[in-house]
Parts: C-alpha cells; structure tokens; sequence
C-alpha cells in the first residue's frame, strides 16, 4: 500500500494498484552482461510477491518518540493511538498538513512537532482527510 500511494498512481487519481515486493537480493544495480539499463534503474530477479488492487490511503499517526510515522492504518495504530485516514482528493499537502497536526494538538499529542514533518509523511497531489481514530 505504502508503496502504491507513494508512486505517480497517487496524483493520477487511480484508486487502486497493484504492488509487489522482493527481498533485497533480489535487487541488483546492475544489468546482466551485454544489456544496459537507465540511470537509477534497478533489476529486479527471481519471483515476485504481488499485492493487488491496494486502495489508494494512508494512515498518519504519532508514535511513543514523538515521531511522525505513516503507512497501512494496521501498522500505524500498532504505534499510535491516534490517527488520521488521508485519500486521494482536492486539497494540498500544506492544507493537509495543518489539519492533520491540528488533530494531534486537539489530543495532546506531538504538539512540538514542527509542520514539515507532516508534510514529508504525504503523498504528492491532491488530498483529503478521510476519517481518524
């Protein structure tokens, strides 16, 4: 999920995606011999591990450090025990930003946290806050 929404799927406005995993050694820098590839590029080998149609949201929380902390909401409220639901929507990342370090003021939590790091943890284009905990 956390990679779905963090890819160009997300300012697309595509629901869901399909994402998968491999292991680190799976991942190679470098193409086999006699074939090439891009600049950042990386070769992926062996089998795959796919995850389809993940819906396009994340969750934001605070943790026990008082670090901001983002990805599947079954992860984040394993750390946090507030949270907020971000989807695709209309509203920028700043806008966004401000009403999410509004919720945790509102609970006590996190309130020195300084507004850039909210808006580092979401996802480029468009949101919306879709629900919190």
């Amino acid at each position: 999920m956390f990679a779905g929404v963090f890819s160009k799927a997300w300012s697309a406005g595509i629901a869901s995606v399909d994402v998968y995993s491999v292991k680190p050694e799976q991942v190679s820098k470098s193409a086999p011999s006699g074939e090439s590839m891009g600049t950042g590029a990386f070769m992926i080998y062996g089998k795959r591990q796919w995850y389809r149609n993940q819906p396009m949201q994340i969750a934001l929380g605070v943790d026990e450090e008082n670090r901001v902390i983002s990805g599947p909401e079954s992860a984040v409220k394993k750390h946090s025990p507030h949270y907020v639901i971000i989807v695709q929507g209309r509203h920028k990342k700043g806008e966004i930003a401000k009403a999410v370090r509004s919720f945790f003021e509102r609970k006590k939590i996190g309130e020195s946290i300084h507004l850039d790091e909210f808006i580092a943890m979401l996802p480029a284009g468009g949101s919306e806050i879709k629900g919190n905990n």
